[in-house]
Formats: C-alpha cells, structure tokens, sequence
C-alpha cells in the first residue's frame, strides 16, 4: 500500500447537511442522534449548516465525500427564479462531492438537477434510506431501485 493510500484511508471521511430547517433546535437535534451517531460510529465527520453561505464557506474550506442540501434553502437573492439549493449543489459537485438533493418538493431543483444532483431524494426522508446513501453512494437508476415511497 502507497504512502497516498494510507494517508487517505486514515482521513475521516466527510458529510455536509445543508437545510435550512435545521434552525430548529429539535429537528436539528433528531438528526444529530441518529445520523450524527451513525457517522460516528462509522468514521464520518458530519458537518451541519443551515444557509447557503456557510454552506459554501463550508465548501470552500473542506473536502466534501458526500454534500446533503435542501432545495428550498430562504435565500433566493430577491430573484425567484434563483435556487440557493442549486447554488450549493453546483459549488459541491464543482469540488468532486457527491451530492443529495433533499426537498418535500425534488422539482424545486429544476432542471440544472440533472447538472449538479447525483441523486434528487424526497422528503421526508427515512434515516434507513440515508445510511444506505452514505454507504452506497447509489446512481440515480440504483436509487430508484430501493427508494420506492
């Protein structure tokens, strides 16, 4: 085994939840005991933000395994037509994440989904079925598989 490899191996791998629900304390406190807990468990740094900027920054300062963001995020920069969930999903595809579109409404993504989405995932979402998406890191056609809601 390489220097490289081992190095990369020993690195925690890394998860970003984006989702401006979260600002409330106890729906952010649901996900830090289940998949906060799983992450740990599994040597997963979770990181959790709740706006587009600190998404970016977050984006911008760390190396991302896998990138979980709301669609719907408040901001929209006063134009309507402007999507801060697409605007996170770009900037984490941009640096090689894989990236999880979450959203009680998956067409808020819109067609630059299909640009910047691995997969588009609906909510509510069932904590199982976010496992499986750390672990497997499924292709949309995968997904479609066992995502069968």
């Amino acid at each position: 085994m390489t220097i490289d490899a081992i190095v990369e191996n020993s690195a925690a791998k890394k998860i970003l939840i984006v989702d401006d629900a979260l600002s409330n304390e106890d729906f952010k406190a649901s996900i830090d005991v289940t998949i906060g807990k799983y992450c740990t468990q599994h040597g997963y740094q979770l990181d959790i933000v709740t706006s587009e900027r600190d998404a970016l920054s977050k984006i911008a300062q760390s190396t991302y395994d896998i990138v979980f963001t709301d669609g719907s995020l408040f901001s929209n920069h006063g134009n309507p037509d402007y999507s801060s969930g697409v605007h996170v999903a770009k900037a984490a595809k941009e640096s090689k994440a894989y990236v999880v579109g979450i959203s009680s409404q998956p067409k808020v993504f819109g067609e630059l989904a299909k640009d910047y989405l691995d997969i588009n995932y609906k909510k509510p979402f069932s904590i199982m079925t976010l496992i499986k998406i750390i672990e497997e890191k499924p292709s949309k056609e995968e997904f479609e598989k066992y995502d069968s809601r």
